[in-house]
């Protein structure tokens, strides 16, 4: 599996990220995952949208969109994946063991993975009477 850290496109085993990431260390990050059709992120605007007012509610900051979809679509092709689960992780990246932050770049994670099959549906019947939850036999 290939993943995208800090713009650098390598094997995930070969990657690394800090063990002093404040992501790690105190949670400090923020993610989104899209569905990707046909090889495209789905609402990839929205997504990105939401990433960017995500991150800012941390007070982290983003790397331009372009890079960003440059580093999906490389993971993605990297990957031979059309049909996946993209996610984007940015955390405060390396810092002191407490709660401050160090004065550096977030750490940015660009990953897919392909998707695993639903199993097949199941019928489901409807009654047209109502269940009373307060009732000794809905018990």
């Amino acid at each position: 599996m290939q993943v995208c850290v800090n713009g650098e496109l390598g094997p995930v085993d070969a990657l690394r990220v800090s063990p002093l990431d404040h992501g790690l260390l105190v949670g400090d990050g923020v993610f989104e995952t899209l569905r990707v059709y046909g090889g495209v992120p789905f609402a990839w605007t929205r997504h990105l949208q939401r990433l960017a007012r995500s991150a800012a509610g941390l007070g982290l900051g983003i790397p331009e969109v372009a890079k960003l979809r440059d580093q999906a679509e490389a993971v993605l092709a990297a990957n031979t994946l059309t049909e996946a689960r993209l996610r984007i992780t940015i955390t405060g990246g390396p810092a002191p063991l407490g709660s401050e932050r160090a004065a550096v770049a977030p750490t940015v994670i660009v990953a897919a993975s392909a998707l695993t099959p639903w199993p097949p549906t199941a019928d489901v019947v409807t009654v047209p009477w109502p269940r009373r939850w307060s009732s000794p036999r809905a018990h």
